[in-house]
């Protein structure tokens, strides 16, 4: 009887490393190709070790994509990052997902719906949020509510992490509070100043800062891939601005193109200085010139039809405004 009670303890033993690796952060959902057939995965784990996503159009699942170990990442330890791409999906369509490393499943079956193809008359459905990652009460009960609501997609206007921007502060402050609802949706973040305190306000170091080498952006900026950057998904476009280096001539210009050539029913543009704000107060800083007289003008000639801004710790709205 000892020595199979032993023999029993021996197996448990040798079992458990295999399933004691766990998510040490994400998984998020984000879209670098701008393709509604396309959804990149991003996790980590405390070990290293392949991709896998297992995924399907029931909870049965049904196929996989599985990528080789990372030589090297960008954020934690050789192996411990992963970054799966999903393609041949079909746009606008409610999918599940689990995610497995080293053939051992760290985050359980959930779902998440694909972008709509652009121009396609759908319904959709996003929240944004602003000025957002402080560790406190209100952070929680707003991702309570959004977890609740169950968005397709949430988009920011930038401070995503307080207080400097380093990858401690996104991971504990920001992230943390949000891994009930950011597995299931598209995450689609802006750039505000405290993302580039880690940097000392350098927009030039931007791609040193936690934020780039955290998130898998939409690649479409001539400079600095990911900064700024837009999307389509149905009768929707989405632009997300740098309002921090406001208003450089190359940006600028990409912004006139972005707006121009786009041929979405709805335009929407997330920054973070606000151009308009009649705010008072803690953490209050009023109109920011530089965006209201280089921008404002664009997004009217253009036709935006909503332009979501942060910085004052307030939640505010304009009626309709034409300079």
């Amino acid at each position: 009887m000892h020595r199979l009670l032993a023999c029993s303890i021996l197996v448990l033993l040798a079992a458990t490393p295999a399933w004691s690796q766990t998510i040490t952060r994400g998984p998020l959902i984000q879209n670098p190709d701008r393709d509604a057939t396309k959804t990149t995965f991003v996790w980590w784990t405390d070990v290293t070790g392949d991709s896998t996503v297992e995924y399907g159009m029931t909870p049965a699942l049904g196929q996989s994509a599985t990528v080789a170990q990372a030589g090297s990442c960008e954020v934690g330890s050789a192996g411990t990052c992963h970054v799966v791409t999903v393609s041949g999906l079909t746009p606008d369509t409610l999918y599940y997902y689990r995610l497995l490393t080293n053939g051992v499943q760290v985050a359980a079956t959930t779902y998440f719906s694909t972008l709509a193809t652009p121009g396609v008359d759908t319904d959709f459905f996003f929240t944004v949020i602003g000025d957002w990652g402080d560790a406190s009460t209100p952070e929680a009960q707003l991702a309570a509510l959004q977890n609740a609501a169950d968005p397709q997609m949430i988009l920011t206007v930038g401070d995503n992490a307080y207080t400097f921007g380093t990858q401690s502060e996104l991971d504990s402050r920001a992230l943390a509070y949000y891994t009930a609802v950011f597995p299931r949706v598209f995450f689609f973040p802006a750039l505000g100043n405290h993302d580039l305190n880690v940097v000392f306000g350098n927009v030039n170091n931007y791609a040193s800062t936690p934020y780039a080498k955290t998130f898998v952006l939409p690649r479409n900026a001539p400079a600095q891939p990911e900064r700024y950057y837009s999307f389509d998904s149905g009768q929707a476009h989405f632009t997300l601005i740098d309002t921090d280096s406001c208003c450089d001539t190359t940006q600028t210009n990409w912004l006139v193109n972005d707006l121009a050539t786009s041929t979405a029913t709805w335009k929407f543009v997330f920054l973070h200085h606000t151009p308009y704000s009649c705010a008072s107060g803690s953490a209050s800083f009023g109109s920011n010139l530089s965006v209201r007289n280089a921008w404002g003008p664009l997004f009217e000639q253009y036709g935006v039809d909503l332009v979501f801004t942060g910085h004052d710790h307030i939640y505010e709205r304009t009626t309709f405004i034409d300079d």
